[in-house]
C-alpha cells in the first residue's frame, strides 16, 4: 500500500488485516444468564435486560449520572457550539450544541481487563 505524503514521497506500508474481536450481544448475555438460571425463561431475561436499558437511558436523559459501581460511570454532559471547517470546501460552519453521555470505565474493572488472561 503506497501512503502519498505532502511533499510527493511515497513510502510503502505493509497491510496487515486487522483482527475482528468477538462482540458480545444481547443474545449471548440472555444465554449466559440462561446457562446460570435454568429455570428462568427467555423472554423473561430479555424483558429484564430491556428494562434496564430503559431505565439508563432514562436517567441519562433526566440529567442524573449513572454508576454502576466497579463497572462504568455514564454522565450527560452537554457539547457546546463549536466552529468546524466543512471537509469539502473548508468554509467555516457552525457545529450546533448537543447532548452526549461521557462513559468513564473505573479502575477495578479496567484493572480487571487489562490482567485478563488471553
Amino acid at each position: 500500500m503506497k501512503l502519498r505524503r505532502k511533499h510527493d514521497e511515497t513510502e510503502t506500508q505493509e497491510s496487515t488485516p486487522k483482527a475482528k474481536a468477538p462482540s458480545l450481544t444481547r443474545d449471548t448475555v440472555v444465554d449466559a444468564v440462561l446457562a446460570k438460571e435454568p429455570t428462568w425463561r427467555k423472554g423473561q431475561v430479555r424483558e429484564a435486560i430491556a428494562a434496564y436499558e430503559r431505565e439508563i437511558a432514562r436517567s441519562l436523559a433526566d440529567g442524573y449520572v449513572v454508576k454502576l459501581p466497579g463497572f462504568l460511570q455514564l454522565e450527560p454532559v452537554t457539547r457546546p457550539e463549536r466552529t468546524g471547517r466543512n471537509p469539502r470546501n473548508g468554509q467555516a460552519i457552525t457545529i450546533p450544541a448537543k447532548r452526549v453521555v461521557r462513559v468513564k470505565i473505573l479502575k477495578r474493572f479496567a484493572d480487571q481487563v487489562a490482567n485478563a488472561d488471553s
